[in-house]
Formats: structure tokens, sequence, C-alpha cells
């Protein structure tokens, strides 16, 4: 009864559990009811049942990307052993548990964000979930920037994408704010209990072996942790080889298994294909200021430029070097390090393998994190010293919610394509019968017409391979019988069916 009442009748719990328990309904319709996720190109239907060994694989085409290979075929199987049964649709039922793991993913980022705000400042219940509110905001109004179709940077151009960049980019972004909220977990020494110590090492490897572009999210707080140990102990006298490895354990674990994804990824199928690739950084950074120029909200970055700086101002020239004026500038430095550690290094690696991928949100999400917590330090620290700015902060709240959510079609859907998801899963399903009725009528081979993309050269996203690779994954599933050989032809009808544009390009700024 005690327990009962601490939680129901604590002002503080209960406004906390009312926020979170608002956030994840608003990201789970999102998710699954306005912008689901469905199934369409060949590497959805490829990965979407694909299954591989837990470990680097020597010269395999994704020798390192274990997480997403092993946990989006994972997800496939809860949406049809859980889902499935109760709504009996295959499309929907994974459909939904695409959306349910990825909200998720981004609730639980939120919420290790108020604890990051909670323990390391000691911030009032009130500013917290306002400024948690704004952080989550931030990711959906930095691109709110046009009429309809809209981008976002919780957005992904397919399935397969959300579990190769969005998922693994949130799983490091959380185990930073893990570490940086309880830093003495970076000890060996803190892991009395060795299988708690085991699972964060396991945490760890699948943020590392998931994707190159979002592990620097968490390497390079790691590295920033090392080299402050480093500059302190000499600054002390004191460095020692068996303290650091003690004290920073975690983090030379983590850098290690980084460096051995850098030489496996060198030995792979993906870079062996871009050995001929120029590399061509001018055209990445003109692409990247592409990219903010014409895409960005301008209200988000006015916003961005009058807390940061002025926050600046406040605490060099004005203020007194208090403890926390001396603890916001340290954070800051630490943010700000990672974000350009993050930022230079994706501008490099798609110098290398292509520049137009400089412009993906997913890719943008990494060193965006690092600029909403300079964000969200500086908040804190103007709500602390002026607290007459609280008095504005809802209709602040109201204004961006309004500005980024008016409106019909509001945000991009999340297929290449554009489809909307209803039709998206009409053209799934109309494609699917035709494969499930040769299978019925015990056909080893079938031609299948599918959209014709007149300005790509394998028909892609339905390339001449998708038979294959959607024969495969359906059978995997148990929705036919055995695999059958798909032959793909594309057809001008099947476009005028469900309006689709015989030219499909992708989305360039320039």
């Amino acid at each position: 009864m005690n327990s009962f009442n601490k939680i129901f009748f604590d002002k503080e719990r209960l406004i906390y559990l009312s926020f979170f328990i608002i956030v994840f309904s608003f990201i789970v319709i999102f998710f699954t009811q306005v912008n689901p996720i469905v199934l369409l190109d060949g590497d959805d239907w490829t990965y979407a049942s694909y299954n591989r060994l837990a470990i680097p694989l020597y010269k395999d085409w994704n020798p390192c990307r274990i997480y997403p290979e092993i946990f989006m075929s994972f997800c496939s199987n809860l949406g049809l052993f859980f889902i499935k049964p109760f709504l009996g649709d295959y499309i929907s039922s994974l459909s939904t548990a695409y959306g349910v793991v990825v909200s998720i993913f981004i609730f639980t980022y939120i919420l290790f964000f108020v604890k990051f705000l909670k323990n390391k400042f000691k911030l009032p219940f009130e500013n917290v979930i306002l400024i948690a509110s704004l952080f989550l905001l931030l990711h959906f109004w930095c691109l709110r920037n046009f009429e309809t179709n809209n981008e976002y940077l919780f957005y992904s151009h397919n399935a397969t994408c959300y579990f190769y960049y969005i998922i693994p980019s949130l799983h490091n972004a959380i185990l930073v704010l893990y570490f940086y909220t309880y830093t003495l977990r970076l000890d060996i020494k803190y892991y009395k209990n060795k299988l708690h110590l085991g699972l964060v090492v396991l945490l760890i490897y699948l943020g590392v072996f998931s994707n190159l572009f979002p592990s620097i999210i968490l390497i390079s707080f790691l590295s920033y942790t090392i080299l402050c140990y480093f500059i302190k102990s000499i600054k002390n006298k004191n460095f020692s080889i068996k303290k650091l490895l003690c004290s920073n354990f975690i983090s030379l674990i983590a850098i290690l298994m980084w460096i051995i994804s850098l030489i496996f990824e060198a030995t792979g199928g993906r870079a062996e294909s871009l050995e001929d690739q120029k590399f061509d950084i001018v055209e990445t950074l003109k692409l990247l200021w592409a990219r903010f120029y014409y895409s960005f909200n301008k209200f988000f970055l006015c916003f961005t430029i009058i807390v940061i700086f002025s926050c600046l101002i406040i605490n060099i020239l004005v203020l007194k070097k208090s403890k926390r004026n001396i603890l916001l500038l340290e954070n800051m430095c630490c943010f700000f390090y990672c974000g350009f550690i993050c930022a230079i290094f994706q501008i490099l690696l798609c110098s290398k393998t292509n520049s137009e991928t400089i412009q993906r949100t997913d890719i943008l999400l990494s060193f965006f994190f690092y600029l909403f917590m300079i964000i969200a330090l500086c908040l804190y620290y103007l709500l602390r010293k002026f607290k007459f700015i609280n008095i504005f902060m809802p209709i602040l709240l109201l204004v961006i919610i309004t500005s980024t959510f008016i409106g019909n079609k509001t945000f991009a859907q999340s297929n290449k394509l554009n489809l909307d998801y209803k039709l998206c899963k009409q053209l799934d399903e109309y494609l699917i019968e035709q494969i499930t009725d040769a299978d019925k009528k015990h056909q080893t081979k079938m031609i299948l017409n599918t959209p014709v993309y007149y300005n790509q050269e394998d028909n892609w996203p339905h390339a001449y391979y998708w038979g294959e690779r959607i024969s495969q994954t359906l059978y995997q599933h148990d929705i036919i019988s055995k695999p059958i050989y798909i032959k793909i032809v594309p057809d001008k009808k099947i476009n005028e069916l469900f309006d689709i544009d015989t030219v499909f390009e992708h989305k360039v700024y320039r």
C-alpha cells in the first residue's frame, strides 16, 4: 500500500509518469498510424529475413554490420509470431513490429536524456520536462521547412535503413547518455558483478558492430573520456598505464572493437565495390551546405544561435566563475568535441563512399544529437539563471508544436518512392497475391509485373533481382510453401494502377 501511495500520490512521480505515457503514445501513433514503416524495395525484402553469425565476417558484403542484420529479422519474427495472429495481416504485422521497436528506442533515448538532466544537473522536474519536450521536438522541427513531405531526424527512406542507421544511432546515443550520467561505469572497478560488465560490453559490441556511420557517436565520446583522463593525470603527475587501463577499461575495449570493425569493413564486398570511387571532400561539403541552406528550418537555426550565444556571452563576460558555470563550459566542450569528431568522420566517410549520403537525415542524426545536447545545456543554464524565462517556455513549445505538425502530409513517407503507406501496402499485397497464387498452383517459376522506373538502370526499388529476395523472405516467413523463381518484368500499367511515377529520382539538394 505504501509503495502504491508513493507512485500514485507523489506529485513528481505522477507528472513524470504522465509525461512518459504521452511521449510513448505520441511516438507509437506516429510510427504505426501516421508514418508506418512498410517494406518496399530490394533491401527491405532481403534483410526482413536475413540471418548471419553475430561475429565480423571477413570479406563478407557487410563484414561488421552485425546488429542490424540480426535485429531486423528478429523484429520481423516478433511481428509474425506475436502480432499477425491478432491482425491477420502479413504486411501490417511487420510494419507494426518495426514501428513499435523504433518507438521503444526513441522513448528509451528520451528516458535516458531525462535521467541525464535529473542526475547530472539536479534540475527541478518542471524544467526537466520542458527541456526534454523541446529536445524531442527539435528532431522534427529542425527540418520542417516545406508544406509537405518534410523529413525529420528519425526519418529513413526505407525499412532497412531504420535498422542500419536510426536504431544504431539511438542505441549509441543512449549508451553515451548512460555513461555520461554515470561516469563511474567506465571504470572496471565499478563492476563487482561480472555479468553486469558482460551485458555492458555486449551493448557496446552491438553499438560498434552496427554501422560505421552511427558507431562514431559512441566512439567520439569515449575518446574524449580517455583524452580528459590523460590530460588530468599528466597535470596531476600521477599517470600510470595500470590506472589508465582500469579507469578507462570500457572506453579502451570499445575503441579496440571499433578499430577491428574498420579493418574488417575495409576488406568487405561493399568497400571493394567502392575502390574506384573518387575521394571528393569538396563535393561533400558543398552538398552539406546545400542541405543546410535549402531544407533546414530558419527559425530553428535562429533559435539555436540565440540560445547558444546568449548563454556563452552571459557565462563568459557577465557572471562570476562559479562551479556551475565551469561545469557548463566543460560539458559544452565535451559535446562540441564529440559533435565535431562525428561531423568530420561523416564528411570523410561520405567523401569516399558517396558524397550525396551526407544529406541523409539518418547520417545527420549523429552530430545533431550533440548539437541538441548543447542546446539543452544552454537552455538549462538560462532557465536556472533567469527564472522569468520559464514563463515563456510553454508558449515556445506550443509555437514549435503548431509550426511543426500543422497541415496534411507534413512528413515524408518512410519508403523510397514516398508513396502513401496505404498505397505502399496495397502494392505489396498486389504483388504478394500473385506469388501466393503461383505457389498454390505448385509453380516453380513465374513472371511478375512490377512498376517501371525508366531512369534506374536496374529498375530500383523493384530491381530485376527483387524477385529472388521477396521469394526467399516469403518462404522464410511461411507465406509460400517453397521458393519460386520470379522473373521481374517492369510494366507501366502497374504505375498507372498505383499512381507511381515512372521516373524515380533520389532527392538531392544542390
